[in-house]
């Protein structure tokens, strides 16, 4: 593991407004051939570790920023004119959390867990996960446009 930024240059790129919140861990699974090797714990954890550290332990952005630094203006920057807000016309994704209940799991040693806390996610509209837990069901599709 290599540390290249001190904690405080972190703070200050975090609580920048024109920041967004991303990562740039793999798409993979905590089971199956996507669960092989060891990756950096943020594949799994990123935005929650956002919330548990940034938001509500340091307090250098409200909550409202950080959903924002996550969506809308995640989706201005890549230019996705559907995506990442709440409002007529917009593609209805969105998750329904309570965030003293979010808890990033993945670590160094064991990175394949999933975060806690997030109770309902609507992907394009229909339910992902409800109470919980995933219903099974894949409403999510590769975006060829960007008014997708």
């Amino acid at each position: 593991m290599l540390h290249s930024m001190e904690d405080e240059d972190v703070y200050a790129i975090a609580a920048d407004p024109y920041v967004t919140v991303a990562s740039d861990g793999s798409s993979l699974r905590d089971e199956g051939p996507l669960s092989s090797g060891k990756p950096h714990p943020r594949s799994y954890g990123t935005n929650t570790r956002f919330f548990e550290h940034m938001v509500l332990e340091k307090k250098l952005v409200s909550m409202e920023e950080a959903v924002r630094k996550m969506t809308s203006l995640a989706a201005q920057r890549l230019g996705l004119t559907r995506r990442g807000r709440v409002a007529v016309g917009q593609v209805a994704d969105v998750c329904v959390f309570k965030p003293e209940e979010l808890h990033e799991n993945a670590t160094f040693a064991d990175p394949h867990r999933y975060s806690a806390g997030m109770q309902h996610v609507l992907v394009n509209g229909k339910l992902a996960i409800h109470n919980g837990k995933t219903t099974g069901e894949l409403h999510g599709r590769v975006l060829r446009k960007l008014e997708d």
